[in-house]
């Protein structure tokens, strides 16, 4: 989970819904009132983007909580649902949001 502060840290230092970087596009998208959608999105050669990865998160509370984690670029393809997630995959879902957060902000 990511501190509210953290995730304002970042809405607040760009004017957001994305950043080009190295041919990579992070883009930021609000889904509804409390769900924001974190992607990185990589160019494939068929004029069309993959998700490495796309992760929803809840900001409904005092933390972000990633409720969704899909990479496609992986292989095999990567899926994790925090609603059917074990402990083990609950871990993996708040690793790869602390790391997101961190690669977004590192271009800003």
């Amino acid at each position: 989970m990511i501190q509210s502060q953290t995730l304002n840290q970042l809405l607040t230092k760009h004017d957001w819904p994305k950043i080009d970087s190295d041919g990579v596009r992070y883009r930021i998208r609000q889904k509804d009132e409390e769900t924001l959608e974190f992607s990185k999105l990589i160019p494939s050669s068929c004029s069309c983007s993959l998700y490495h990865p796309r992760m929803l998160v809840d900001i409904s509370g005092n933390e972000a909580v990633a409720i969704s984690f899909y990479d496609n670029v992986s292989v095999p393809i990567v899926h994790v649902e925090l609603a059917d997630a074990n402990e083990t995959e609950e871990q993996f879902l708040d690793h790869q949001l602390e790391e997101l957060i961190s690669e977004f902000l590192s271009l800003i």
